[in-house]
């Protein structure tokens, strides 16, 4: 998980809502505090689908177009609204980062049971059928 302090733009994919029934792909300000993913997001977004034990995707990249590199990492996830004022507290030190402007004081959270990854390695070439065989 430690790829996920990195800070290119992640994008989360939201699930379907009753209302939307396609899923949404957002760019999210985040901080992994070493047990879950943490985004802030405030009332009336289009985060609201998550805040109601959804389950989500979050996902985080890196490429290196000129090198050839680059890693991808997924954490999938039932998202819940952190309203307990302890855990609340525990989510300002340090604070969550800011860029968009609005009122942003909730907190979603997604546990990373599920996590995937990988890593692209220039000069390594992808398996062919022959190689899986």
């Amino acid at each position: 998980m430690r790829a996920c302090t990195c800070s290119p733009p992640p994008r989360w994919v939201v699930s379907a809502s009753p209302v939307t029934p396609l899923p949404k792909v957002l760019p999210v300000n985040f901080r992994f505090d070493g047990r879950q993913i943490l985004i802030r997001t405030g009332m009336g977004t289009k985060l609201d689908a998550a805040t109601n034990n959804a389950v989500v995707a979050f996902e985080v990249d890196e490429i290196d177009p000129l090198a050839h590199t680059g890693w991808s990492v997924m954490v999938t996830g039932m998202a819940r609204e952190l309203t307990d004022p302890g855990e609340l507290a525990a989510t300002q030190t340090p604070p969550l980062a800011r860029w968009a402007p609005g009122d942003d004081h909730r907190v979603i959270a997604i546990p990373t049971e599920l996590v995937s990854g990988r890593r692209i390695v220039a000069g390594l070439a992808a398996p062919t059928r022959a190689d899986r065989q």
